[in-house]
């Protein structure tokens, strides 16, 4: 993202492509983990998947408020 993009202006700009790019590598990280896990089931690994987790889980939480919000707004209201 550093590359392909132009620099960021402000820093909101910035802010959202940090949080951007941690997503993308905690998601690379998390699901790279889960299929190594699952073609081997090493225990070390299980536990390196739970932290991973954990870590993409915080990521998505808030991201996932607004959406559940704007969801309710809009089916309430209609």
């Amino acid at each position: 993202m550093f590359f392909a993009l132009p620099r960021p202006q402000g820093p909101f700009e910035w802010g959202m492509r940090i949080f951007l790019e941690e997503l993308a590598l905690s998601a690379t990280f998390f699901f790279s983990v889960g299929f190594l896990w699952a073609v081997s089931g090493n225990r070390w690994l299980k536990k390196l998947l739970d932290t991973a987790s954990l870590k993409f889980a915080w990521l998505l939480i808030p991201l996932a408020i607004p959406v559940f919000v704007a969801v309710t707004c809009i089916l309430i209201c209609g």
